[in-house]
């Protein structure tokens, strides 16, 4: 299993979205060999720590957001679990993770 680091640009792209949420600032952005989940490192504006979200490729081939967490005190914590849970749903053999299943 492989993750590389993207750009905000090739992130967007697999969301389908045009630009991120107003309430965050985003560090960095993670795709898996395949590009079946992604990931995204986070700082939240409101509350001053940090965050990730991880994304699964759905039904329509668009990226959305299957797990994540926050009130990480630093980068690194969030970007170590980040990497973590982005290996964990890899292992699962999952390629496919429809919004009408919570049991991914």
């Amino acid at each position: 299993m492989a993750i590389k680091e993207i750009s905000q640009h090739e992130s967007l792209r697999l969301r389908g979205a045009d630009q991120p949420p107003f309430i965050v600032s985003e560090y960095g952005w993670y795709v898996t060999e395949g590009e079946h989940l992604s990931g995204v490192l986070f700082l939240d504006k409101t509350d001053k720590d940090y965050g990730f979200a991880v994304l699964g490729r759905d039904e329509d081939g668009i990226h959305r957001w299957i797990d994540g967490e926050h009130s990480f005190t630093t980068k690194s914590e969030a970007h170590d679990r980040l990497m973590a849970m982005l290996t964990k749903y890899e292992e699962s053999g999952k390629t496919v993770f429809p919004q009408s299943n919570p049991d991914w």
